[in-house]
Formats: structure tokens, sequence, C-alpha cells
């Protein structure tokens, strides 16, 4: 079965009124105006416990109606250029934690996508990324555009993206996050660069059981990237490629590295990357990738969640197991 197409019909984009938020309603609001979507702009006041510890079990306070108000006052002021643009925007306050809530409320809407800006410390890349982004990565029921910190405001003039940069997964898990690239790209009438990078490239070292000369494997390795481009060309159609400019390429290195180099070089304005799961395990694997691309990326990374398939699912499962023990 052929993976969806995207479809943005209803965009969900959640702000703690900080710069980065700023950016991040700009991109929301492009691209609601490049495809006619609605918008909902949203605020989570987290609920704070009290601080003494014997008190824990009691209910945190609502907001006082005062403060409700004050607060939905701001909301409707940030969401004003929204409005401004032409695009049908609504508003919601909510209460609670702010992860738990938005993925709440993006099944209820029900969102297409969810727009959201972040903050990345270089000087702490070993860390997670910020933990209501990280979250939201993980559980949304949609996929998440992401605006770093530093990417700045989306331009209105003309489509949103006009060319992007998809990290194209070959496995059969892969297939949504290239039918989703597609339809951005017939969606924006952008130029689409799909790669393929192959992570592991067999090394032979001398003195290894196995011998073989270096004319034999860079014979293996020809044959590997020539597969990954016959299996790129297959997974679209000539009759999208006839009236969409599709490159397809295959590197060899680090997967992160390759997508965030190439991003640069060509100046891609979005790149497409996937995370599979549904469950605990996505604390395997959204990992490496996906999240040293959203943290680095220059320009919005939009994170295309797709399915696992049964071997991947075994081997994911041996991974948790040996993180845990």
């Amino acid at each position: 079965m052929a993976a969806q197409a995207l479809r943005f019909r209803h965009v969900l984009c959640p702000t703690d009124f900080s710069p980065y938020s700023a950016d991040a309603l700009s991109h929301a609001v492009a691209i609601c105006r490049a495809v006619g979507g609605e918008l909902t702009v949203a605020h989570v006041h987290p609920r704070e416990l009290p601080v003494a510890a014997e008190f824990s079990y009691l209910s945190p306070a609502p907001l006082e109606p005062q403060e409700r108000d004050a607060l939905a006052a701001r909301l409707e002021t940030f969401a004003e250029p929204a409005r401004a643009r032409g695009v049908t925007t609504h508003t919601r306050l909510l209460e609670g934690p702010p992860s738990s809530e938005l993925v709440r409320l993006a099944e209820e809407l029900p969102a297409d996508l969810l727009v959201t800006g972040f903050y990345s410390d270089a000087r702490l890349k070993h860390l997670l990324l910020g933990s209501v982004t990280e979250e939201l990565l993980r559980h949304a029921p949609c996929p998440v555009l992401t605006v770093r910190h530093g990417v700045g405001p989306a331009s209105y003039a003309g489509m949103p993206f006009r060319s992007i940069l998809c990290g194209a997964d070959l496995r059969a898990s892969g297939p949504e996050v290239i039918a989703g690239a597609l339809s951005l790209a017939e969606a924006f009438a952008a130029e689409l660069t799909l790669v393929h990078v192959l992570e592991q490239v067999p090394e032979f070292e001398p003195g290894s059981a196995m011998q073989f000369s270096m004319v034999e494997i860079q014979a293996f390795r020809q044959a590997m990237a020539e597969d990954a481009r016959e299996r790129l060309r297959a997974a679209v159609p000539e009759a999208v490629r006839e009236r969409l400019a599709v490159r397809d390429l295959v590197k060899a290195g680090s997967a992160h590295g390759q997508i965030l180099r190439l991003a640069r070089e060509e100046a891609s304005e979005l790149i497409v990357v996937g995370a599979r799961g549904h469950s605990t395990l996505e604390r395997v694997l959204f990992g490496s990738t996906s999240r040293r691309v959203v943290r680095d990326a220059r320009c919005p990374v939009l994170v295309v969640r797709g399915t696992l398939t049964a071997g991947e699912h075994a081997h994911a499962t041996a991974r948790l197991h040996e993180a845990v023990v």
C-alpha cells in the first residue's frame, strides 16, 4: 500500500511567547497561506506543584480568572500576525504538562502538522533537545516541523520552501518519509533532492579472517551504491519525475553529517527526515540521525513518523535491552 501524501489542512503551533516561538509562527503562517490551511496557536500554562513535598499529592491550583484573562489576551496578540496575513486562526489556552497537553490537542483537532520552535545550546550537544520538543517529536500524532533558534522567520514572498532535502530511508519503514517529501515538493513547487547515506560500508582490515583485494572492496561498495540509486529511482514514479525536479544522491558516511553538509552546500530551505515507532522503543529509535539533524540544521526540519517492520522491531528491542542491562 502506498504511503499517504501529506495534507496540511490544520496546523498546530504552540508558543511560550519567546522569539523562537515567533519564528515558528511565521513558518506556520507561511505554510497555511501556501496550502489554504487553518491554524491553531496554543499556549500551555504549566501547573506547578507546591514546593513542600508533604503537599505534593494535592492538585496544582488552576489559573486565577485574572491571570487567565491576561494570558488569553497575550495569546490573541501573539496570533494577530497570522490573522493579518489572511489565515483562519484559532487560539487555545491550556493548563497542565505542556507536551502531553499539546499531544492531546493535536489529536483532538486533529492536526496535520505541528510547528514548534526551540533553542539548542551548542555547549550542551551531548544532552537531549528541549524537553517539550523532544516529547513532541516522540509522541505527536502528526509530522512535526522544528524551527531551531537562529533559523529566523519565514519569508512571506512566494512559497515557503523552494528547495527540499529528504534523508531517504530505503528500508521497508521509509516510504512515509519519501512520500511526505514528494507531496511537499508538489505543494510548494519545490526542487527535491533525495539522499540515501550508506552508513555501514564494510571495512576489511589487513590480517582479518576475510581477505579481499582493494579492487574487490571497491567493487562491492560501488555495487551497494548502485543498488541504492536504483531503489531511489524506483521510489518515485516516472509520472511524478516528469512534473517535479527530483534528484537522487547516494553518499557514504554518517547520515546526519552528510544530510547537514548537503543542506548547507545547497542552501536547502527544508530538511525532511523520519522517526519510527510508537512505544518506549522510541527512546532508542528517535536518536542518532533525526535528533542530530533537528538540533544542528540551519533550516527548518520536518520529522515524519514511519512504522517499524518486524525485523526492525526485534533489532530495536535488542538495542533497548542492551541499554538497560
